[in-house]
């Protein structure tokens, strides 16, 4: 389904295959989706039906062996790996279950590095991450490093590393998981202001009931497919 607006990602009948031993599974089949500017959409179903691949395709993380994937206007699908690397530097923000953050970078080095890949002058990035910062509620815990950090402390830095490139899309991948309910909620709500302050398209991939009622577009996936897509 497609809503009225500026179109930021589309998948175009996608299908992603992988190889287990000799049996090749398909992981994602014909999907067709459009994200449209300021879209809070949820990818719901079941472990292994899917979300993660179509995160990691829209990501440009992988490749689709069949379809189409555009990204702002631009088909990604015959990108370089070069090309592919400076759109996700440039358009896309990760937020990710496990945080992934370095355990020897602070928060303020974490947020920074991937502005480091990038031509920009010193100021401009100490500019850009103290403002990320601040947005996640952290400018007090900027040198503090991720063990000295709660996990919601690390999500918010995931968070405001994502943010920090401003991008047109985040794509986040189960990010209360390894949270309480009222940490999983705050985090929900930050990313909620993002969407609605900052026109951020965001697509999260999750099991929590919680977070699919904060969405305005839910897309159940089984098996590869998507069998319902809702606008709220």
């Amino acid at each position: 389904m497609k809503l009225q607006g500026l179109e930021i990602a589309r998948l175009d009948n996608v299908t992603k295959y992988y190889r287990l031993g000799e049996v090749q599974i398909t992981a994602l089949n014909g999907i067709t989706l459009v994200l449209q500017e300021g879209d809070f959409t949820v990818i719901a179903g079941p472990s292994g039906s899917g979300k993660s691949t179509m995160l990691h395709l829209l990501g440009c993380i992988d490749k689709p062996d069949k379809g189409s994937i555009i990204i702002d206007g631009a088909d990604t699908t015959g990108q370089s790996l070069e090309e592919l690397t400076e759109v996700r530097l440039k358009r896309i923000g990760f937020i990710f279950q496990t945080f992934n953050l370095v355990p020897v970078l602070t928060a303020f080095e974490n947020v920074e590095l991937p502005l480091l890949f990038r031509q920009m002058g010193h100021g401009e990035i100490k500019d850009r991450v103290d403002e990320a910062l601040h947005k996640v509620g952290l400018s007090d815990r900027m040198r503090h490093y991720p063990s000295r950090l709660s996990g919601g402390q690390q999500q918010r830095v995931a968070i405001a590393r994502a943010l920090v490139g401003h991008p047109g899309l985040i794509l986040a991948d189960e990010p209360t998981a390894n949270l309480d309910s009222k940490t999983g909620s705050e985090i929900i709500e930050l990313l909620l202001r993002v969407n609605q302050d900052e026109r951020v398209t965001i697509l999260i991939a999750t099991h929590d009931p919680a977070v699919k009622g904060k969405a305005n577009n839910i897309i159940n996936i089984q098996d590869g497919r998507i069998n319902e897509l809702m606008s709220l």
